[in-house]
């Protein structure tokens, strides 16, 4: 066996991503007769659309570009005015600015 198949559940509700990671199957077949035996469950039934089979290789790196978690602060600008800006978070409690929004007023 080379590979194995994720079975997830995946849908937007509000604005944030609904993902349930449903399990881990040795074959596309088994991950479709999973789907199968939850269609009818509570939720699912309602999104019967949000199921997805994705194949991954076994023994390889899938996710290799890093990450940031990337949030909105507000800060004041040079008028004493609050203002949204976008960042990632760092370690400790740190935050860097990648993105301004009306950054002259920033200073």
């Amino acid at each position: 066996m080379n590979s194995a198949f994720i079975l997830h559940h995946s849908y937007e509700m509000d604005g944030y991503d609904q993902t349930k990671l449903i399990g881990l199957y040795t074959s596309h077949a088994e991950a479709e007769q999973a789907i199968e035996r939850l269609k009818d469950q509570p939720g699912f039934r309602d999104y019967l659309d949000a199921f997805s089979i994705e194949e991954y290789e076994l023994n390889k790196d899938h996710w290799i570009e890093g990450f940031a978690t990337i949030t909105t602060l507000l800060v004041k600008d040079i008028e004493d005015n609050w203002k949204p800006v976008v960042g990632t978070v760092l370690k400790e409690g740190y935050y860097e600015i990648v993105e301004r929004y009306e950054n002259h007023l920033l200073g």
